[in-house]
Protein backbone atom coordinates (compact mmCIF):
# COMPACT_ATOMS: atom_id res chain seq x y z
CA UNK A 1 0.00 0.00 0.00
CA UNK A 2 2.98 2.29 0.54
CA UNK A 3 3.72 2.24 -3.20
CA UNK A 4 0.16 3.31 -3.94
CA UNK A 5 0.32 6.23 -1.49
CA UNK A 6 3.72 7.30 -2.83
CA UNK A 7 2.44 7.24 -6.41
CA UNK A 8 -0.64 9.23 -5.49
CA UNK A 9 1.44 11.81 -3.64
CA UNK A 10 3.79 12.19 -6.63
CA UNK A 11 0.83 12.70 -8.95
CA UNK A 12 -0.70 15.26 -6.60
CA UNK A 13 2.61 17.11 -6.24
CA UNK A 14 3.08 17.26 -10.01
CA UNK A 15 -0.41 18.63 -10.49
CA UNK A 16 -0.09 21.07 -7.60
CA UNK A 17 2.97 22.57 -9.26
CA UNK A 18 1.04 23.26 -12.46
CA UNK A 19 -1.45 25.55 -10.66
CA UNK A 20 -4.41 24.29 -12.67
CA UNK A 21 -4.61 20.72 -11.39
CA UNK A 22 -7.64 19.14 -9.77
CA UNK A 23 -8.79 20.24 -6.36
CA UNK A 24 -8.58 18.03 -3.30
CA UNK A 25 -12.35 17.52 -3.41
CA UNK A 26 -12.20 16.44 -7.06
CA UNK A 27 -9.47 13.91 -6.32
CA UNK A 28 -11.41 12.59 -3.34
CA UNK A 29 -14.46 12.20 -5.60
CA UNK A 30 -12.34 10.27 -8.08
CA UNK A 31 -10.85 7.99 -5.42
CA UNK A 32 -14.15 7.32 -3.62
CA UNK A 33 -16.54 7.08 -6.57
CA UNK A 34 -14.80 6.77 -9.93
CA UNK A 35 -11.78 4.54 -9.35
CA UNK A 36 -13.86 1.79 -7.66
CA UNK A 37 -16.45 1.99 -10.44
CA UNK A 38 -13.80 1.68 -13.16
CA UNK A 39 -12.04 -1.17 -11.32
CA UNK A 40 -15.25 -3.15 -10.75
CA UNK A 41 -17.03 -2.50 -14.03
CA UNK A 42 -14.42 -1.64 -16.70
CA UNK A 43 -10.97 -3.03 -15.91
CA UNK A 44 -11.81 -6.58 -16.90
CA UNK A 45 -11.79 -5.55 -20.57
CA UNK A 46 -10.07 -2.13 -20.57
CA UNK A 47 -6.94 -2.30 -18.39
CA UNK A 48 -3.54 -3.85 -17.74
CA UNK A 49 -5.40 -7.02 -16.71
CA UNK A 50 -5.74 -7.99 -20.35
CA UNK A 51 -2.93 -8.16 -22.88
CA UNK A 52 -5.23 -6.77 -25.57
CA UNK A 53 -7.78 -4.25 -24.23
CA UNK A 54 -11.06 -4.22 -26.15
CA UNK A 55 -11.14 -1.62 -28.94
CA UNK A 56 -7.63 -0.66 -27.83
CA UNK A 57 -9.08 1.38 -24.95
CA UNK A 58 -7.46 1.40 -21.53
CA UNK A 59 -9.26 3.01 -18.62
CA UNK A 60 -6.66 2.26 -15.94
CA UNK A 61 -4.58 5.40 -16.60
CA UNK A 62 -5.28 9.02 -17.48
CA UNK A 63 -3.22 8.67 -20.66
CA UNK A 64 -5.23 5.59 -21.61
CA UNK A 65 -8.60 7.35 -21.79
CA UNK A 66 -7.01 10.50 -23.26
CA UNK A 67 -5.44 8.50 -26.08
CA UNK A 68 -8.57 6.41 -26.36
CA UNK A 69 -9.17 3.39 -28.51
CA UNK A 70 -9.97 2.81 -32.17
CA UNK A 71 -12.69 5.48 -32.10
CA UNK A 72 -10.51 8.13 -30.47
CA UNK A 73 -10.39 9.64 -26.97
CA UNK A 74 -12.94 8.10 -24.62
CA UNK A 75 -13.49 11.31 -22.65
CA UNK A 76 -13.70 14.97 -23.55
CA UNK A 77 -13.06 16.61 -20.16
CA UNK A 78 -15.83 19.01 -19.23
CA UNK A 79 -18.10 17.74 -22.03
CA UNK A 80 -19.98 14.59 -21.08
CA UNK A 81 -22.34 14.79 -24.07
CA UNK A 82 -19.34 14.60 -26.46
CA UNK A 83 -17.54 11.85 -24.53
CA UNK A 84 -17.69 8.38 -26.10
CA UNK A 85 -17.53 6.79 -22.65
CA UNK A 86 -20.68 8.57 -21.48
CA UNK A 87 -22.48 7.87 -24.76
CA UNK A 88 -21.56 4.18 -24.47
CA UNK A 89 -22.71 3.75 -20.87
CA UNK A 90 -25.92 5.68 -21.50
CA UNK A 91 -26.61 3.65 -24.64
CA UNK A 92 -27.00 6.79 -26.78
CA UNK A 93 -24.14 5.99 -29.18
CA UNK A 94 -25.39 4.19 -32.30
CA UNK A 95 -22.68 1.50 -32.15
CA UNK A 96 -21.43 1.42 -28.56
CA UNK A 97 -23.09 -0.16 -25.53
CA UNK A 98 -20.93 -0.57 -22.46
CA UNK A 99 -20.57 -2.66 -20.53
CA UNK A 100 -21.96 -5.27 -22.90
CA UNK A 101 -23.13 -7.80 -20.31
CA UNK A 102 -24.71 -5.81 -17.50
CA UNK A 103 -25.49 -2.09 -18.01
CA UNK A 104 -24.39 0.41 -15.40
CA UNK A 105 -26.95 1.59 -12.91
CA UNK A 106 -28.41 5.09 -13.18
CA UNK A 107 -26.29 6.11 -10.17
CA UNK A 108 -23.08 4.81 -11.77
CA UNK A 109 -23.86 6.71 -14.97
CA UNK A 110 -24.60 9.85 -12.93
CA UNK A 111 -21.23 9.55 -11.15
CA UNK A 112 -19.31 9.10 -14.41
CA UNK A 113 -21.16 12.02 -16.00
CA UNK A 114 -20.41 14.24 -13.01
CA UNK A 115 -16.73 13.25 -13.16
CA UNK A 116 -16.44 14.07 -16.86
CA UNK A 117 -18.36 17.34 -16.38
CA UNK A 118 -15.89 18.44 -13.67
CA UNK A 119 -13.03 17.92 -16.12
CA UNK A 120 -12.26 14.23 -15.42
CA UNK A 121 -9.66 14.79 -12.67
CA UNK A 122 -7.48 11.70 -12.59
CA UNK A 123 -4.26 11.28 -10.56
CA UNK A 124 -3.32 7.99 -12.25
CA UNK A 125 -0.42 7.91 -14.66
CA UNK A 126 0.83 5.45 -17.23
CA UNK A 127 4.32 6.14 -15.94
CA UNK A 128 3.61 4.83 -12.45
CA UNK A 129 5.20 1.64 -11.34
CA UNK A 130 2.90 -1.28 -12.35
CA UNK A 131 2.80 -2.26 -8.65
CA UNK A 132 1.21 1.13 -7.86
CA UNK A 133 -1.51 0.49 -10.44
CA UNK A 134 -2.04 -3.06 -9.11
CA UNK A 135 -2.50 -1.80 -5.56
CA UNK A 136 -5.12 0.58 -6.95
CA UNK A 137 -7.11 -2.55 -7.72
CA UNK A 138 -9.59 -2.73 -4.85
CA UNK A 139 -10.19 -6.44 -5.23
CA UNK A 140 -6.49 -7.19 -4.84
CA UNK A 141 -6.13 -4.68 -1.99
CA UNK A 142 -8.92 -6.34 -0.02
CA UNK A 143 -6.87 -9.55 0.03
CA UNK A 144 -3.87 -7.85 1.65
CA UNK A 145 -3.19 -9.34 5.10
CA UNK A 146 -3.47 -6.01 6.95
CA UNK A 147 -7.06 -5.58 5.78
CA UNK A 148 -8.26 -8.98 6.92
CA UNK A 149 -10.58 -9.07 9.93
CA UNK A 150 -9.03 -9.94 13.25
CA UNK A 151 -9.59 -13.45 14.50
CA UNK A 152 -8.40 -15.43 17.47
CA UNK A 153 -5.99 -18.09 16.20
CA UNK A 154 -5.84 -21.57 17.62
CA UNK A 155 -2.36 -22.20 19.03
CA UNK A 156 -0.65 -25.17 17.39
CA UNK A 157 -0.48 -28.46 19.20
CA UNK A 158 2.95 -29.36 20.50
CA UNK A 159 4.31 -32.78 21.27
CA UNK A 160 6.49 -31.88 24.23
CA UNK A 161 6.11 -28.77 26.35
CA UNK A 162 8.77 -29.74 28.88
CA UNK A 163 12.29 -28.33 28.68
CA UNK A 164 15.43 -30.37 29.42
CA UNK A 165 14.89 -30.04 33.18
CA UNK A 166 11.33 -31.34 32.91
CA UNK A 167 9.72 -27.94 33.51
CA UNK A 168 6.75 -26.85 31.42
CA UNK A 169 8.08 -24.05 29.19
CA UNK A 170 4.64 -23.13 27.82
CA UNK A 171 3.63 -20.45 30.31
CA UNK A 172 1.01 -18.92 27.99
CA UNK A 173 -0.74 -20.08 24.81
CA UNK A 174 1.45 -17.76 22.74
CA UNK A 175 4.50 -19.82 23.72
CA UNK A 176 3.14 -22.66 21.60
CA UNK A 177 3.80 -20.58 18.47
CA UNK A 178 7.54 -20.46 19.25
Amino acid sequence: MDAFVAGLMLALAAQAGSGDGPTREQLQFFERSIRPLLVNRCYECHSYRTSSPRSGLRLDTREGWQRGGRRGPAIVPGRPEESLLIQAVRGTHPKLRMPPSEPLTAEEIRLLTKWVAMGAPDPRSEHQDPEVRRVGDLRAARQYWAFQPLRRPTPPAISDSADLDGHDWCATPIDRFV
